[in-house]
């Protein structure tokens, strides 16, 4: 994305760098740490969803496009847990 440089992967909530775009010069990250931090959880993201369309249910003027963008989100989140779910590793 940035100047046509790196390409980073699509996930449901942005794009998130792949290992080889990013610098780790001076850094100690190992494996497994850096696969946490760049794994998206999908569950716990639509458990976070839940507690968010609570929130916007309390605020009777919210534009239809926030919820059109927070819906947009969980059914992004859906989808890649139906993926999971058929056999890809999260």
């Amino acid at each position: 994305y940035r100047d046509g440089k790196v390409k980073g992967r699509k996930t449901p909530i942005g794009v998130l760098p792949l290992v080889e775009e990013l610098d780790f010069t001076g850094l100690e990250i190992d494996a497994a740490d850096l696969d946490k931090l760049l794994r998206v959880d999908v569950e716990r993201w639509l458990q976070e969803t839940d507690h968010r369309a609570e929130h916007l249910r309390e605020l009777p003027d919210m534009p239809r496009e926030i919820w059109d963008a927070h819906e947009a989100l969980v059914e992004a989140l859906r989808a890649e847990a139906a993926t999971d779910a058929g056999g890809a590793d999260s």
